[in-house]
């Protein structure tokens, strides 16, 4: 089966979900089907294209014409799936149900197309804290009980059985392991502890309530350290004050390193050559925090 993996935004090698489409087109592959990964890029000098795996599928120009195009038609996209029997088009949404994506899917299934909608979080209301992003919300809650008249299952990690009127499909959330690079550990933890975070920065993340423990760990003089690397970029305003506030606060900067977006490659570095902790046990510490934030 010819499947085409719709996803509204561009790719960025540090980004997380960048990486989770990608091992899930692998899965899909590995099932025996022919995937096809359809993105919109704006490239460095401005020009913003939907592209197909590494193929430029349409230029859409540059400017307000060209944001335009990206949000009210769909043209090239249809005429690739008609062109390449595409059977299954696969949406990672993008909580941007309006009457041009409606129009949309519903071209997609009178061309006997298969549609899936995956919605990574849900209930995804909450996530909306700014008033333009309130603004943006209330065009998709308006729209998508019809828009999901179109999909035929709505892909959830979620345990709901319906969403939005539509039945689910729901999986786990994973990763492949065949990509991930293991580190050989080379001493403990008695010296210190190394916790290590790597996603593009949101909110829900909760990075801040890890500042916040460090902060009040550190005002009670501990001789053991306990030490803070985090790769990404924040992801707005509010997720940057929400990472520096804590540790201008807590005078937490001898005991975090802000990497940035492009400092994978030097946290791996870093690792083999200083930090000493077993991987392994970050991410069992790391998982007792998020237990007790849980319970909070």
């Amino acid at each position: 089966m010819k499947i085409l993996f719709l996803v509204f935004y561009g790719f960025q090698e540090y980004n997380g979900i960048s990486k989770k489409i990608g091992y899930q087109a692998d899965a899909l592959r590995q099932c025996g089907a022919d995937v096809r990964v359809c993105r919109y890029e704006v490239a460095g000098d401005g020009s913003r294209k939907w592209m197909t795996d590494e193929e430029v599928l349409a230029d859409l120009g540059k400017g307000i014409p060209a944001k335009l195009k990206k949000r009210l038609s769909f043209v090239p996209i249809l005429r690739y799936v008609r062109r390449e029997g595409i059977r299954c088009v696969y949406i990672r949404s993008y909580h941007n149900a309006n009457p041009f994506t409606i129009h949309f899917v519903r071209t997609l299934k009178k061309q006997g197309v298969g549609v899936l909608l995956e919605i990574p979080t849900y209930p995804y209301d909450h996530e909306y804290a700014s008033v333009r992003e309130k603004a943006q919300l209330y065009t998709d809650k308006l729209f998508r009980r019809a828009f999901c008249k179109y999909v035929d299952f709505i892909v959830t990690f979620s345990d709901d059985e319906r969403i939005f009127g539509r039945p689910t499909i729901r999986i786990s959330n994973g990763i492949d392991f065949d990509r991930i690079p293991l580190r050989s550990p080379r001493h403990g933890t008695a010296g210190e502890l190394n916790l290590i975070g790597v996603a593009e920065i949101h909110f829900w993340h909760g990075f801040d309530r890890l500042l916040k423990g460090l902060g009040e760990y550190y005002s009670g003089h501990p001789e053991y350290k306990v030490r803070f690397h985090l790769v990404g970029k924040p992801s707005g305003r509010r997720e940057a004050e929400e990472i520096a506030a804590p540790i201008r606060h807590y005078r937490l900067q001898p005991f975090v390193t802000l990497y940035g977006a492009d400092g994978a490659m030097a946290l791996a570095q870093k690792l083999n050559e200083q930090i000493c902790d077993d991987l392994q046990q970050h991410f069992g510490v790391k998982a007792a925090f998020l237990q007790q934030l849980a319970q909070q």
